[in-house]
């Protein structure tokens, strides 16, 4: 067989399925056989995943190419096609490094009643990559790869990524959503990239949540902050809860589920208000007791005249909305924020504050006028151990 390459016909992404297939079919129904494949992409030869016995350099034109030989099995032996060997240590690490995380927290998942977690993140120096399954598709976020790294070698290696993937969890291309991250800036991170309007349903505890993993750098949950959300499920009974830049409230779906007597999420953003008010329906969660408002945070605070039981304050690292009077910097205004919350906060009620913002200071300055716990370890998931992607504090009064 002489399967397309990806150079004329064919996309490698889409024919890695392919190739894939072709090597079980052969281990399937061709036992006892010999095959031949003759192929110009040596990435997709070794999705067949058999180890040929002989190979041959050849030339198709301007490629180069291989025949690859295969003897399969036959049926009376004990004998087993052999799996084909990575010529590189680095890609033998990779399988294995999915192979064992996916069993783990796969496990682990299924426990708690998650189909969305982080799978693999960057664990390898040269996979610089993150690895999300939102139920039955896979998202790879690539990083930007460093002024010091050849171009061709981080094609490979995104290559490489997503043959594993194929591979060792058996989703199909189609299923496997690739997006490449860089540095953000402003509010970048919520542009959005298409307009596929394409949503599936995640669930989270008992929670069911709206994802869209085509649309925009973030999906519609914040994978690492799952800890907290579960808890707000646990300890909302009859209290009033406040969301703080809620995205597409998926906190408070989960406090609302938890029997909270109402609620109010605040964020800029009607797109992600929208995405929000589709989550409440989506639970059957009444929208006359819980609300969304449309508003600067730091605005809607200078005029709120009520007072909640539990707020979350998970702010953005850095914001310069046009729809805001000043910009926003966490790291400088999360002192002056967080005086603000603390008047809405009731006597005996509490604030949680998180940050994603890399190498965030707390102000000591905060310790004089509350009691703070650090909560980062305990709300940090077990997909998310090998790395921390936030810092997070409870706040009360004294």
């Amino acid at each position: 067989t002489n399967p397309p390459y990806g150079k004329r016909m064919g996309d490698s992404n889409e024919l890695q399925d392919t190739y894939t297939t072709l090597g079980r079919r052969l281990n399937r129904y061709f036992t006892g056989w010999n095959a031949a494949v003759f192929s110009a992409n040596p990435t997709l030869q070794r999705a067949i995943n058999i180890k040929p016995e002989k190979q041959y350099r050849m030339l198709n034109g301007q490629l180069s190419c291989r025949l690859l030989i295969y003897r399969l099995a036959a049926p009376d032996t004990d004998e087993k096609p052999r799996a084909i060997q990575d010529p590189t240590a680095q890609s033998e690490a990779l399988t294995n490094r999915i192979r064992k995380n996916s069993r783990h927290l796969g496990r682990w998942a299924r426990r708690k009643q998650i189909t969305c977690y982080r799978l693999y993140d960057s664990d390898l120096p040269e996979y610089a990559v993150t690895i999300d399954r939102y139920g039955d598709c896979i998202q790879v976020s690539e990083y930007q790869a460093p002024n010091h790294i050849n171009a061709n070698v981080a094609r490979k290696h995104l290559h490489e990524v997503l043959t594993t993937i194929s591979m060792e969890l058996g989703v199909a291309p189609k299923n496997i959503i690739v997006k490449k991250r860089q540095r953000q800036r402003g509010t970048s991170q919520y542009t959005r990239l298409k307009e596929s309007g394409k949503f599936f349903i995640v669930t989270e505890g008992d929670a069911k949540l709206l994802v869209n993993l085509h649309d925009y750098i973030d999906t519609g949950v914040f994978l690492d902050h799952r800890n907290l959300r579960l808890d707000l499920s646990r300890i909302s009974m009859g209290h009033r809860f406040l969301n703080l830049f809620s995205y597409t409230a998926t906190a408070t779906v989960h406090a609302a589920l938890g029997g909270a007597k109402s609620s109010i999420s605040v964020d800029l953003s009607q797109s992600y208000l929208n995405w929000a008010h589709r989550n409440l329906s989506l639970n059957g969660i009444d929208h006359t007791k819980h609300h969304l408002r449309k508003a600067d945070v730091m605005e809607w605070l200078v005029t709120n005249r009520e007072t909640y039981d539990i707020v979350l304050l998970d702010a953005p690292t850095f914001s310069n909305s046009k729809r805001m009077a000043k910009t926003f910097d966490v790291q400088r205004d999360h002192f002056k924020l967080i005086r603000m919350v603390m008047k809405v906060v009731d006597t005996d009620g509490m604030l949680f504050f998180s940050s994603n913002r890399k190498h965030f200071r707390l102000d000591p300055r905060l310790y004089d006028y509350y009691r703070l716990e650090d909560i980062t370890n305990w709300s940090i998931g077990e997909d998310f151990k090998r790395k921390k992607p936030h810092v997070a504090w409870r706040i009360e009064h004294p």
